[in-house]
């Protein structure tokens, strides 16, 4: 009797462990999947979508953004952009700062054959979802 409890028990973990962990991936993909839409705006230029990306309470010129970027890095994010890998991944279920849940990407992409590193800042609070902050890194 004692074995079957147990075994009850732990099957009973594992399944709050599995969703848990697959409710997580769910928040996860879905900011993602904000950074690649995102990217594939500014690829196809329209920049009115990719800043309908943008968090609510925060404000993006991206046109001027990319453009002056593409100057200065001597690339053309209209031949593309491929996101080649996530370099880092942070996640705070609250942030006193957005006063909400906040993903920080570090993402490496390559255009014209060129490497741009983003950090990109997903916020979801009682204001709404999107981009929070987007810049250039080393």
């Amino acid at each position: 009797m004692k074995n079957i409890f147990k075994k009850v028990i732990i099957l009973f973990v594992v399944c709050c462990f599995c969703t848990c962990a697959l409710a997580s991936c769910g928040e996860e993909g879905k900011a993602k999947s904000y950074v690649k839409d995102f990217f594939a705006a500014i690829e196809a230029g329209d920049y009115a979508k990719a800043e309908s990306l943008v968090h609510p309470t925060r404000e993006l010129d991206a046109k001027t953004y990319f453009t002056g970027l593409e100057a200065k890095s001597q690339v053309d994010f209209q031949k593309g952009i491929k996101i080649e890998k996530y370099i880092s991944i942070e996640h705070s279920d609250y942030s006193y700062d957005v006063e909400g849940e906040m993903y920080t990407f570090t993402v490496r992409t390559r255009a014209s054959n060129v490497i741009v590193r983003f950090e990109i800042k997903i916020v979801n609070n009682v204001y709404g979802y999107g981009i929070y902050n987007l810049k250039t890194v080393r």
